[in-house]
């Protein structure tokens, strides 16, 4: 009896203390819960959806990295095509001058030596006039000789070149020339010196060919660590967003002359408007064209040729 005595009274307690503790036990097992629902977000919806974001960023970054590639593929060609383009263009060009000057100096030679064959006493008016022909050929020949390889530049620097180059072009075309300022760091690339030299004999070549200019104004000078060059004429001027943008042979030459010093790193505009002449700018970041082997200097002809602007 004393046994099925204490045995309800554990029941009873057992009852009670499970009514005592039923809040403990909701919050442990709504804790238990909770814990269980966030585990199998974190495993089955968040970690998947973070890995699904990160496959789509790295194909976002395949993409643009494949349409870079391809972009510069295709600007690569476009150069390619653009470098054998001008070269043809060069050699044409050459050839027509080697025709028209030396070629053409030296058939009035030719006949004016076989003069001699059929006269038993030479003259020496067409001797001399002969030898002066062979000398204007001499001096053709240099000057296409000069324009394929400028070696000025290594002789004397790019500033000397350049001012020489002026100078021929003012006493060959009578258009005034007036330097302002004749700046070029040495430091430049020796290809930094060539594309520069080679973009200012397209520009001269354009202002005589194209301009109708009586004036021209040089201006060269470096500036927080760009240089600048100028090129201003008083010509007739022409419309530059039509033109420079043009497939043709019109266009051709500007667009050479923007792609040389884009490959420099640089930017080259046109100021231009019918009737009002044209102005060139060209600028330059000169660590980017820098010959680490030369000294730090600069090599600048500042005053000596100075005349006033037009």
């Amino acid at each position: 009896m004393q046994d099925t005595t204490d045995i309800l009274i554990k029941g009873l307690q057992s009852e009670e203390f499970l009514k005592s503790n039923n809040p403990i036990l909701l919050a442990a097992l709504f804790f238990i819960l909770l814990l269980g629902a966030t585990f199998i977000f974190f495993k089955y919806i968040l970690v998947p959806l973070q890995h699904r974001h990160y496959l789509k960023e790295q194909d976002l970054k395949n993409k643009i990295k494949i349409q870079k590639m391809q972009q510069t593929i295709r600007e690569q060609k476009i150069r390619s095509a653009m470098f054998h383009e001008t070269v043809e263009l060069e050699r044409k060009r050459m050839a027509k001058e080697l025709h028209d000057g030396l070629g053409s100096v030296l058939s009035v030679a030719k006949l004016k030596l076989e003069t001699f064959m059929f006269k038993e006493k030479i003259e020496h008016k067409i001797l001399e006039d002969t030898i002066d022909l062979l000398i204007d050929g001499g001096k053709e020949l240099r000057s296409v000789i000069h324009e394929l390889q400028p070696v000025e530049i290594e002789k004397h620097g790019i500033v000397k070149a350049l001012e020489n180059q002026l100078f021929a072009f003012e006493q060959n075309y009578k258009i005034k020339v007036h330097q302002l300022k004749m700046d070029v760091p040495t430091k430049m690339s020796e290809h930094a010196k060539i594309a520069l030299f080679r973009v200012f004999q397209e520009i001269l070549h354009n202002i005589h060919k194209h301009a109708h200019a009586a004036n021209v104004e040089v201006n060269m000078f470096c500036e927080d660590e760009i240089f600048y060059a100028e090129v201003k004429d008083d010509g007739r001027g022409f419309e530059p967003e039509k033109t420079v943008q043009t497939d043709g042979k019109s266009g051709y030459g500007l667009n050479n002359m923007i792609e040389r010093i884009k490959n420099l790193g640089g930017t080259l505009n046109f100021v231009a408007s019918p009737g009002d002449g044209t102005t060139v700018n060209i600028s330059i970041p000169v660590n980017k064209t820098i010959d680490e082997n030369l000294p730090e200097e600069e090599n600048s002809s500042p005053d000596v040729n100075k005349t006033d602007s037009f």
